[in-house]
């Protein structure tokens, strides 16, 4: 076998090896469909309904999330009466977005180191976040979703690689930066800080045209949907000044942590077969597409 053919059948091979992680992961995606209950998500799904008949947010309607978490649930139910299925769909494909983000980020110039993080990150989240409900229709799973993109295809480029950025990523990552405090105000800090770590002023115009645009849809669809005074007493004050005095989480010391993470790659033999088998497929296809043994 000469050399050509066997670099050809071993990137056949990588691919075929991608495509089973990539199955894999729908896979588990399809599971997680049906996969625990939660009152939280519940009581965003009934909003979303309420919204999506008439329902004003903060005045007839009352939640502390803020009111972009919404605006998914309010689109499809223009289109049938869904149930949590439905909307863990809506988390199900922006996941999947994000995972292509991490893909297609500025980041990689290689494909093989492309794909070997998006399995890695394919891996985290599917198979260890959902004790943490990240595939539930919750707000911190869309703004989670909004953060992955953020990072991987605007912020982490801008710094490490700014040459790289186009203007899709810019204006995406602007659009997405500027809408996270209308997820939840207390992302009103995070915002901040990757707005100044992105922000380069060779790029003002880009910037501030995306960035307004996006505050101005957002205060636009608050509008159509609930009041503004409202949004302002219920969500922001409360958040802000009552439930953060209510709501005490300690991360604890690093042994704790440490235990946390241990438990959760151990405590579940299935979980634990399966991240190791998308990993190990995962290292090979990298290994042969690098040229490697």
């Amino acid at each position: 076998m000469n050399l050509r053919t066997k670099n050809r059948l071993e990137a056949t091979f990588s691919l075929l090896l991608f495509a089973l992680v990539i199955i894999a992961a729908l896979r588990y995606q399809y599971y997680m469909l049906n996969a625990m209950a939660w009152e939280d998500e519940s009581e965003t799904i009934i909003i979303s309904k309420l919204l999506a008949t008439g329902g004003r947010l903060y005045s007839g309607v009352f939640s502390q999330h803020g009111p972009l978490i919404f605006l998914p649930g309010v689109i499809i139910e223009q289109f049938g009466d869904f149930k949590h299925q439905g909307y863990r769909a809506i988390i199900a494909i922006g996941q999947l977005i994000a995972l292509y983000s991490i893909y297609k980020s500025p980041l990689f110039n290689n494909r093989v180191v492309a794909r070997f993080y998006t399995g890695f990150a394919a891996t985290v989240l599917l198979v260890y976040m959902h004790p943490y409900l990240a595939h539930m229709y919750m707000y911190h799973s869309i703004a989670g979703i909004m953060m992955v993109i953020i990072l991987a295809q605007y912020t982490l480029p801008s710094i490490i690689m700014p040459e790289h950025v186009n203007r899709t990523g810019r204006i995406t990552g602007n659009i997405l930066i500027t809408a996270l405090p209308f997820a939840a105000i207390t992302y009103t800090p995070a915002a901040l800080l990757l707005f100044i770590a992105s922000f380069r002023k060779e790029h003002l115009s880009q910037i501030l045209i995306s960035a307004s645009s996006s505050a101005i849809f957002n205060i636009v669809f608050l509008m159509l949907i609930g009041s503004i005074s409202g949004y302002l007493a219920i969500h922001v004050y409360l958040n802000i000044f009552i439930y953060s005095d209510m709501a005490h989480v300690a991360l604890g010391n690093f042994s704790d942590i440490s235990n946390t993470i241990a438990r959760l790659m151990t405590g579940n033999l299935s979980e634990f077969l399966i991240s190791f088998a998308i990993m190990a497929s995962v290292a090979k296809l990298c290994s042969f597409e690098a040229g490697f043994p």
